[in-house]
């Protein structure tokens, strides 16, 4: 893809910008359009245009694909992560908490502490 986004089947480049779970594309356009983005659509894959929520299709290339007014836009393509890797980051945060601990444990107990 290499940031390759493609409109009206033209490929034009930008320099997006990268985000914490998303990517945002300011495009200026001449006329109303497909645009097709260098970005990968997943399960949970979100679309906002000027801050509203739009629906989106996946192109042949697995990419976001979106039809676009003319004028300004920021496209916003955002990941909202699973509720599972939440609880997967809290069940890891526990067990580094509990290894920390028993190393403390061990490291008092060699230097006579405990």
């Amino acid at each position: 893809m290499n940031n390759v986004t493609i409109i009206n089947g033209q490929k034009k480049y930008y320099h997006p910008l990268f985000l914490p779970n998303r990517i945002v594309f300011k495009l200026k356009l001449k006329n109303n359009v497909q645009v097709d983005l260098p970005v990968l659509q997943y399960n949970g894959t979100f679309v906002k245009v000027n801050n509203k929520l739009v629906k989106y299709t996946q192109s042949s290339r697995g990419t976001v694909l979106i039809n676009l007014k003319k004028g300004n836009n920021i496209v916003e393509v955002g990941y909202r992560p699973w509720k599972l890797y939440y609880l997967t980051l809290f069940i890891s945060a526990i067990a580094w908490i509990g290894l920390l601990c028993e190393y403390i444990k061990m490291h008092n107990k060699t230097l006579g502490n405990g």
